[in-house]
């Protein structure tokens, strides 16, 4: 067990380097798109600990009390890092998360589903024809019904 977790943390390392040498966001976006998920959401969490780690090195080090507002004036480029890599990796796991339902939605909607549905509500021959909705759909949609250039199209 010790070396799987050594092996994560050696990873955990490794992105953190790669983020290190980007130059923007975009880049960073670069870095963590190919991620696996279980990859991205560990990075995430260790990078929610090292955020936490740097506001308390900043806070240490410099730090005062104004308005009831604590301002750390120390520590801001690693602050700065770290919380814009957090923001890229929170906005890749919403991209995912958005991505992944939409794409639910979309095979609910499965194209030979529909065509067959709408065969058998026009085909004459069908015991499902509806034959208001057969003429309300050819009106609507006639091209649906005509046959591709120069081929035979039975419907």
């Amino acid at each position: 067990m010790k070396r799987k977790a050594k092996k994560t943390e050696e990873r955990l390392d490794q992105v953190f380097e790669e983020l290190m040498d980007t130059d923007c966001v975009c880049e960073m976006s670069a870095v963590l798109t190919p991620l696996p998920d279980c990859e991205l959401e560990a990075a995430y969490t260790d990078f929610l600990v090292r955020y936490s780690q740097e506001l308390a090195l900043g806070a240490l080090e410099r730090s005062e009390w104004i308005c009831g507002n604590l301002i750390i004036n120390a520590n801001q480029q690693s602050i700065c890092f770290v919380r814009t890599a957090l923001d890229a990796m929170r906005n890749e796991l919403e991209r995912r998360k958005v991505a992944e339902r939409s794409g639910a939605d979309q095979s609910s909607y499965d194209e030979p589903t529909l065509a067959a549905a709408l065969d058998s509500y026009t085909d004459p021959a069908s015991p499902e024809l509806d034959p208001a909705f057969d003429e309300q759909i050819r009106k609507a949609a006639q091209h649906w019904f005509e046959p591709p250039s120069g081929k035979d199209f039975p419907i």
